[in-house]
């Protein structure tokens, strides 16, 4: 029964957390997708007035890296704040182990962070497709 308790919570767990985590992954990704589409015209302008190839990149990659880094920042921050509760529930479950506790927690961190990195290369590559769209028109 002990065993069941414990699989039962376990799968819960990577469910919501996996359900979370790609929910907040695509409302990123599109809300980047349509501010490229409300950019298009702000970097024609700003093309048109000086701004080179190089200075362009350069904006939307530090742009798109703050709104996906801020995220997985918070994560870290408030799994960092969490431990001592976590540690509670796992020690009234008489399931504490700190050495897999924080090796769980170093390996969702990595691969929350493997996870936006892959979907922030992707949000670049194609909100510069539709900058570059709209400069290619005109």
């Amino acid at each position: 029964m002990i065993n069941g308790l414990y699989g039962g919570l376990v799968f819960v767990g990577i469910l919501i957390s996996l359900a979370l985590a790609i929910t907040t992954t695509i409302v990123i990704y599109f809300k980047q997708i349509s501010e490229g589409y409300a950019d298009r015209n702000r970097f024609k302008t700003m093309q048109q007035v000086g701004l080179s190839e190089k200075e362009t990149v350069k904006s939307i990659h530090s742009q798109v890296l703050m709104v996906f880094l801020l995220p997985v920042v918070g994560a870290i921050v408030n799994l960092c704040f969490a431990i001592p509760a976590i540690r509670q529930i796992m020690i009234q479950l008489n399931f504490y182990n700190l050495p897999l506790m924080i090796t769980v927690g170093i390996i969702v961190a990595i691969s929350l962070l493997i996870l936006y990195l892959i979907l922030y290369g992707l949000t670049t590559r194609t909100y510069r497709q539709i900058v570059d769209s709209q400069v290619e028109e005109n």
